[in-house]
């Protein structure tokens, strides 16, 4: 299967139904969904649950939380 062949996999839902099982098979998984945070490295990391936005936080640059 050629690169974009594997891309357009990924991103047509049509084209992906279209394929057989074999080829289904041969596609690798989409980047993106394989990137997961273990629970270690987000209870080490601080910012990994700051909420911008949020009451007390202003979502503009420059980001302040109070």
């Amino acid at each position: 299967m050629s690169v974009s062949q594997i891309v357009k996999s990924w991103k047509d839902p049509a084209y992906r139904r279209s394929l057989s099982q074999g080829q289904l098979q041969k596609i690798p998984g989409h980047p993106a969904a394989t990137n997961e945070l273990d629970k270690e490295v987000m209870d080490g990391n601080p910012q990994a649950f700051t909420a911008m936005g949020s009451a007390i936080c202003s979502p503009c640059p420059p980001r302040h939380c109070f």
